[in-house]
């Protein structure tokens, strides 16, 4: 597939917002607006990039060597990493909570459940695989689509009522599915789209801000919990998405080659970023503020690109052998 300079924008852009999300900035509105829409746009970029003439066959091997074997390889590294936290805490003070580092998280991440487990941001991987069997589904026929529509409210309405959380992510999946299809469709009818490049700007400006007094009211989305907030959280995250993407559109002419290799290295930004975020904070103390946490998100961004060719080389597993 030829690759299209918007979409290296938004991932890259995207998966600065994923980091930032992470970190703690002055005014906390700075992480809460971002989560409008920092997990919708990636459901939508992926969306985007999904082959609908795929079988379910190769639908299914694809799923197991780019998500789910990622999952499981990130997940041992951080295993791994909050062993040798529990080992140094052991040798300093003498006392280490297990259950906290290990055992709870443990069983978290070999049932998938989203917030507990080793590497958090990992949920999406297993998140991706369900969004792509239910949009390959109702996408098959009308009657599927019906029957795909009934199970996917039902499922989200027990989410939202019970608080239980559905094992391997599935309610995150279901939680993004709808962009994940918007993605899809907007792909598919994208030619119908011709926006001059002055009417974007407006239209960016205008989007952003109807975005930001929606999350003023309503709060937060939180796709872990399949919290949507109902019909307005869902057109909050939608006029979002057009001013993200707007943007991206706007810089399309912007040809900058690290921003591909940004959007290449997305999934080891994903999946690294927080047990790196650890130690930098330790010998920086670079959050709490605006400018300070802002320039050392981007510093963790550059820095795990740069090893990006490294574990594609080495361990091209975890990469999904992109």
């Amino acid at each position: 597939m030829q690759r299209e300079n918007w979409i290296d924008w938004a991932k890259a852009l995207g998966i600065l917002l994923v980091v930032m999300g992470h970190s703690v900035y002055a005014s906390k509105d700075v992480t809460s607006f971002i989560f409008v829409i920092h997990m919708p746009l990636f459901f939508f970029v992926s969306g985007y990039l999904f082959k609908t003439s795929r079988s379910w066959h190769e639908i299914s091997v694809s799923n197991v060597k780019t998500l789910l074997v990622p999952y499981i390889g990130f997940n041992i590294i951080g295993f791994f990493y909050y062993l040798a936290i529990c080992i140094a805490k052991m040798c300093i003070s003498g006392g280490v909570d297990w259950n906290l580092y290990i055992i709870n998280q443990l069983w978290r991440t070999t049932f998938g459940l989203a917030n507990g487990i080793f590497v958090g941001p990992t949920w999406f991987l297993l998140a991706l695989i369900w969004c792509r069997y239910l949009c390959k589904f109702v996408m098959t026929s009308w009657k599927h689509a019906f029957v795909g529509i009934v199970l996917w409210a039902v499922l989200i309405y027990v989410r939202r009522e019970t608080g239980a959380q559905y094992p391997f992510s599935i309610d995150c999946g279901l939680a993004g599915a709808m962009w994940f299809i918007v993605g899809i469709l907007f792909k598919r009818y994208k030619q119908l789209i011709t926006v001059p490049k002055a009417l974007w700007c407006a239209i960016v400006v205008v989007a952003g801000w109807l975005c930001w007094e929606n999350y003023l009211q309503y709060g937060q989305p939180n796709y872990i919990a399949a919290k949507l907030n109902g019909v307005m959280g869902v057109l909050g995250t939608a006029v979002g998405l057009v001013a993200f993407f707007g943007l991206c559109k706007l810089l399309n002419g912007v040809k900058v080659p690290f921003i591909v290799e940004v959007s290449k290295a997305s999934i080891v930004v994903m999946c690294l970023h927080m047990m790196a975020m650890r130690p930098l904070q330790a010998l920086t103390h670079y959050q709490g503020g605006t400018i300070g946490t802002l320039l050392g998100d981007c510093f963790l961004v550059v820095l795990l690109t740069l090893i990006y060719p490294l574990i594609k080389k080495y361990v091209p597993a975890l990469t999904g052998n992109r």
